[in-house]
């Protein structure tokens, strides 16, 4: 996939929710820091869903961003009301351009921990 010149267009809002450690049990819940980011999004052709698959992964959804290195695998994105889970990031040639991040959709107990959290 030539990914040169074709995401410049970064006009969607969606919160990246970063899991950040606890200070009082390591035993409570997660809490999550919301970051605020445009991204340029669009689903996985049917190929790139095949090819996420023969790895072992349910991806579904690609969201291009300005590059950020907070952002980690296994964090959750909110785009239009609905929840995803972070399965790979993929800066451009480690030129620190755009970041790739590829999602698939949240298990539906991580949504629902979320959405009490943030709504």
């Amino acid at each position: 996939m030539d990914k040169s010149r074709q995401y410049h267009l970064k006009d969607k809002k969606i919160y990246v929710y970063k899991a950040i450690n606890s200070v009082r049990s390591v035993l409570e819940d997660k809490e999550y820091v919301p970051l605020v980011l445009w991204a340029y999004t669009r689903q996985l052709s049917q190929d790139q869903i095949y090819q996420a698959r023969a790895y072992g992964e349910s991806e579904n959804r690609l969201f291009v961003l300005n590059y950020n290195k907070r952002i980690s695998v296994g964090d959750f994105i909110k785009y239009k009301d609905h929840y995803y889970t972070i399965t790979r990031v993929d800066s451009m040639d480690d030129y620190n351009t755009e970041l790739f991040v590829y999602v698939k959709d949240a298990p539906d107990g991580d949504e629902r921990s979320l959405r009490s959290c943030f709504g």
